[in-house]
């Protein structure tokens, strides 16, 4: 589930923040509220964005999105450059990146 997987997102954000990683959060939320709070509540400080339509929102059909957490990192050119599954592939993917 997507919130059992923030703790590793934000450990791995904090250790490559300084060499340029940035993470931006795309919800799949409908209740404005309910995203706003969980936001504030994990104290998520990277950029967080949702259109509030839920499974229904177009990025879930662009980036092919079938389950969450989905991971694509994309680099300084707005490509994708991978679709790491889980902490070990984001966490040797972006470490490979970033040399």
């Amino acid at each position: 589930h997507c919130m059992k997987t923030i703790p590793k997102i934000q450990e791995i954000y904090n250790d490559y923040r300084s060499a340029g990683l940035e993470v931006i959060a795309v919800s799949i939320d409908k209740k404005k509220k309910e995203w706003q709070h969980a936001i504030n509540q994990e104290n998520l400080e990277w950029t967080n964005v949702s259109s509030l339509k839920g499974w229904d929102s177009e990025s879930t059909d662009i980036y092919f999105v079938s389950s969450t957490p989905t991971f694509y990192l994309v680099d300084n050119n707005a490509k994708i450059v991978g679709r790491p599954d889980g902490k070990e592939e984001v966490i040797n993917q972006v470490d490979n990146l970033l040399r």
